[in-house]
């Protein structure tokens, strides 16, 4: 099993989101819900390299290069970090919350989703929103990849858009679950991961034919047996290992599993706190994980670092 390299823990509520760098193999930005963004340096002899006290509990950050990372809080607003030179700046707002964020590294752009049922991209040269789509849901969840939009939406719908035209989604999915929508993550630019806080997760391909769509399932995760009670635990976070491409999903029962969705596997899973994980992250070659964790009665939050082996994530497929 992985070790853990070091814990985090001096945070004074949750943590929200993690994201290690693009460039930096052990930089690592994290959002809390005590209006706190940091830089952490994860080595062993940890060190803060920046922090900021924003405005709001945040609630998504994301890095957008190796020089800028922007952070999206709890009263709309959407925060520019310019790293090089360690400021911040609130580049505009949204009505409401801003509930997650999606980068589009072509194009050095982000994309916020939020609970005021818009979503805009945001241009960190121009300092400013460059387009603003407005739909009939709240958003909860947001991932891009190639051209692809992915928003995961109340009333258990999924909206998949080409970024080269936004102008209406090209497809729109309703969800496989009977509640409400965690977290999505796409998988290239075939499909999407989703989850739920029902314990449980769905791979849906977008391509219509029957030999694509016969690849889509749903599956069970998240959850313990106690006294012949199944307790079912939310699915908070998906990410997808950077080199094995395998699917990590964290749970509200504080465990991050593995899994292989070509074979439809469980490969393994880890135990890292008691309490509620929030967030996960890989750094770019897939050495580090990064654990965030909840809240909970007196305990704030924690990120754990896990130094991962070279095939500790890979499938386990035989010839």
């Amino acid at each position: 099993m992985p070790s853990i390299l070091t814990r985090l823990n001096d945070f004074k509520d949750g943590i929200s989101s993690v994201n290690f760098s693009p460039v930096e193999k052990d930089h690592l930005l994290i959002g809390s819900w005590d209006n706190g963004l940091k830089l952490v340096e994860t080595a062993e002899e940890q060190r803060c390299l920046q922090s900021y006290s924003l405005s709001s509990p945040i609630l998504t950050s994301r890095y957008l290069n190796a020089t800028t990372a922007f952070a999206g809080s709890l009263d709309g607003s959407v925060n520019l970090i310019d790293i090089s030179s360690g400021t911040h700046l609130v580049i505009g707002k949204h009505e409401k919350g801003v509930s997650c964020t999606a980068t589009i590294p072509d194009i050095e752009c982000l994309v916020t989703g939020s609970w005021d049922q818009s979503f805009q991209f945001w241009d960190s040269r121009q300092k400013r929103a460059i387009d603003k789509k407005r739909i009939e849901k709240k958003i909860l969840a947001a991932s891009s990849a190639a051209n692809i939009l992915v928003l995961g939406c109340t009333e258990r719908e999924n909206l998949v858009y080409d970024i080269r035209n936004l102008k209406l989604p090209f497809q729109r999915r309703p969800s496989t679950f009977k509640y409400m929508t965690r977290d999505v993550c796409c998988i290239g630019g075939e499909g999407f991961v989703s989850s739920s806080i029902e314990g449980r997760t769905s791979i849906e391909y977008l391509n219509p034919s029957p030999e694509w769509q016969i690849k889509n399932f749903t599956f069970k995760c998240h959850r313990q047996i106690q006294q012949q009670y199944d307790i079912v635990y939310p699915v908070n976070a998906l990410t997808f290992h950077p080199i094995h491409h395998t699917l990590a999903t964290a749970g509200g029962d504080g465990s991050v599993a593995f899994w292989d969705i070509q074979v439809r596997k469980r490969l393994r899973v880890l135990y890292p706190s008691k309490t509620s994980v929030s967030s996960i992250s890989f750094n770019f070659d897939g050495s580090l994980l990064a654990v965030a964790t909840c809240a909970q009665d007196e305990a704030n939050g924690s990120v754990y670092i896990y130094a991962l082996e070279n095939d500790f994530a890979m499938p386990k497929r035989t010839a």
